[in-house]
């Protein structure tokens, strides 16, 4: 969707006010300028240093290269960043306004917010209204939109994901209504729930006779008309992302897209992420529980208990999630050599040592699967340490499938990627062996001393087996 061809707007004409129409686009043009640069309005790092702007539309272009985060600043589109503008903006009247950051160079976080009482001026007393990291229909930049009331402020933050910085230009478009259209308040968080089970999306908003509704999943309208969508038996085929469209007089916006996969071991806040940095965040962490160990139910079987009861996290299970909103990053390593497509992130630390076989059997495209490690601190690609890569494990175009020896005090992360940029819903299967354990680095052979020639070029190497990641630190010893 075009996101200016949202509105419904009457066409120009010819003059204004008995002026021709190469004057009329002349002032025209002053006042669009004049909403970009009036009296020297900028962005500005500080929050109790933002401006007042109250153009209806304008655009501002400036870096955050040298802008800073503030203590108890929010995370600006529900994201780490780290070099956050600042600027304030008062609906002239009644409508739908639109701020986006398309054209800028690097990957953006918006978000906008409102004080949640007439005196409050610090971070503490701000309420989210939109949030967005990539936005549908852009690749890095990001777009909200949400309905406004006559006089009201807002506060409207841009920040660079983790820390990104680059020239930002932030534009803004504002079309006017009546009457006030239905405010937003809340929508649903992003969540993984077990197959069956019940799933109530419910948007809260104000003044909601003023408005129509529609729901959206993966894009595509489903007839659900109420600001409560209901699935009273989740499927895989449920999985991906929901957003709920209002109208009011022939304008519309939407909510905050809210993402639901499957996790088959109960773990609601475990998600696989479109952007690593973000997986850390929504983390598979494995737990030895409490007693016998008890099957997790994988692969949309059914339990005869209707449940999970005593599972144990992270030894056997799915994660089942939709990539088709997932954002190609030209930055990111090619898995199994093939180059990157449209990849998601399952973060991961077994609950104790062994081999899991992963695989991607069920997905519903052609997948590549990669696993990694790191040591430290996790800050980016830079970091991967790969142990392992599957394509096409069972014949051309199928579901790749892996082995890796892991150890409880290890982080690991499993890329999934699509073959030339393919999407769909897709299965991470995990099952985790304790029958067979990482093998140890172990030295197979002594190395043996070498005498060689003053400035000749000399190759040493250590005969050493063991499980994946090894590390080596070398002596050296002068005589």
């Amino acid at each position: 969707m075009n996101a200016f061809a949202r509105f419904t707007k009457p066409a120009q004409p010819a003059t204004i006010r008995g002026v021709g129409w190469q004057a009329a686009w002349c002032c025209l043009l002053v006042i669009w300028l004049g909403a970009v640069t009036a009296q020297g309005q900028t962005f500005r790092d500080f929050f109790a240093d933002r401006q007042t702007f109250t153009a209806s539309s304008g655009r501002l272009d400036q870096s955050n290269t040298n802008a800073t985060i503030e203590v108890g600043e929010p995370k600006h589109g529900g994201k780490t960043g780290g070099h956050s503008l600042w600027i304030s903006w008062v609906a002239p009247t009644n409508g739908v306004v639109e701020f986006k950051t398309e054209a800028s160079g690097f990957d953006t976080l918006l978000s906008a917010y409102q004080f949640t009482n007439a005196g409050g001026s610090t971070f503490a007393d701000l309420r989210e209204v939109a949030r967005a990291d990539d936005s549908e229909g852009f690749e890095e930049e990001s777009e909200i939109e949400f309905g406004v009331l006559a006089g009201q402020r807002y506060e409207i933050a841009v920040d660079g994901f983790f820390g990104a910085t680059g020239e930002v230009e932030l534009k803004w478009d504002f079309d006017p209504l009546p009457s006030p259209p239905p405010i937003i308040l809340s929508s649903p968080t992003d969540r993984s729930v077990k197959i069956g089970d019940l799933v109530s999306l419910v948007i809260t908003l104000t003044n909601s006779a003023a408005g129509e509704f529609k729901w959206y999943f993966n894009g595509n309208e489903l007839n659900v008309t109420t600001t409560n969508l209901v699935i009273p038996s989740f499927q895989t085929t449920n999985v991906g992302r929901y957003k709920m469209r209002v109208s009011a007089d022939g304008l519309q916006y939407f909510s905050v897209p809210t993402e639901i996969q499957i996790n088959t071991d109960g773990a609601s806040n475990t998600l696989a992420q479109s952007k690593i940095l973000d997986s850390p965040s929504t983390p598979l962490i494995g737990s030895d529980g409490v007693g016998p160990l008890v099957r997790a139910v994988p692969r949309g079987e059914v339990s005869a208990s209707g449940g999970d009861g005593g599972v144990v996290r992270g030894y056997n299970g799915s994660q089942i999630f939709n990539t088709t909103f997932a954002v190609l990053d030209p930055a990111e390593p090619t898995h199994c050599g093939v180059p990157a497509g449209k990849s998601y992130w399952l973060f991961y630390q077994p609950p104790t040592n062994g081999t899991v076989t992963l695989d991607t059997v069920g997905s519903t495209y052609d997948t590549i699967m990669e696993v990694y490690t790191f040591n430290g601190a996790l800050n980016g690609y830079q970091d991967l340490i790969s142990i392992g890569c599957a394509n096409d494990s069972f014949g051309s175009n199928g579901p790749a499938r892996l082995e890796v020896p892991v150890v409880k005090s290890r982080q690991y992360i499993v890329a999934v990627d699509g073959v030339n940029g393919s999407s769909g819903t897709a299965w991470l299967n995990y099952n985790l062996s304790t029958a067979v354990l990482p093998t140890p680095p172990t030295l197979t052979a002594t190395p043996q001393p070498i005498t060689v020639a003053a400035g000749s070029t000399v190759t040493l190497s250590a005969p050493v087996i063991g499980s994946a990641p090894l590390g080596f630190h070398g002596v050296r010893t002068v005589r």
